[in-house]
């Protein structure tokens, strides 16, 4: 396991996707500190649009795996956690009334993403690898128990990576190349004098 980061920083830089798991359990106490990451997260007028299932049984988790896209590149994690798309309209009705309207839908799936972001970085900060996936949502909610309008859009593996397993290099673009000064393609800084 490796000790905690520093600071966040390090953290992001360590957070990678893991294809390989090892069969050793994840605890419940760091299960249960990884979800209280999810359930902290930020979510537009605070409308929390998830809920999370802890997924240990292994014929489930095996079938789940297969319901993913690129799941086969995987293999299985001793926990998944699906990450459960709410209807919040169901929850929270003035959402779907004037001006918010518009952005309700879309600010939907941000929200879940900070959930997901909030999951992994927990994982990582307790030594925990993980990997996100995209099952096909009809199959998951099926396999799960989920009705209505209800989606389990996204899986979180968690584990211990096998050391020799594949893995992507962590590349990202450089930050002169994503990053403009207050125009979109603006490059100099404004000076204030």
């Amino acid at each position: 396991m490796l000790a905690p980061p520093p600071n966040f920083l390090v953290l992001v830089r360590q957070r990678k996707t893991a294809y390989e798991f090892t069969a050793q359990k994840v605890n419940s106490e760091s299960i249960q500190k990884i979800l209280e990451a999810g359930r902290l997260s930020p979510s537009s007028h605070n409308s929390q649009p998830w809920s999370f299932i802890i997924v240990t049984d292994d014929a489930l988790i095996d079938k789940l795996m297969k319901t993913c896209v690129y799941g086969n590149f995987h293999t299985n994690p001793p926990a998944l956690i699906a990450i459960v798309l709410e209807p919040i309209y169901e929850n929270q009705p003035g959402l779907l009334k004037e001006s918010l309207a518009k952005f309700t839908e879309s600010h939907r799936y941000l929200n879940i993403g900070f959930a997901a972001s909030n999951i992994v970085n927990q994982a990582t900060y307790l030594g925990i690898d993980s990997c996100i996936l995209s099952p096909v949502v009809e199959q998951a909610n099926k396999l799960l128990g989920i009705s209505g309008k209800k989606e389990a859009i996204l899986l979180v593996g968690l584990g211990f990576g096998k050391k020799s397993s594949f893995s992507h290099e962590k590349t990202r673009k450089n930050f002169e190349d994503i990053v403009y000064y207050n125009l979109y393609g603006c490059k100099v800084r404004e000076q204030h004098g």
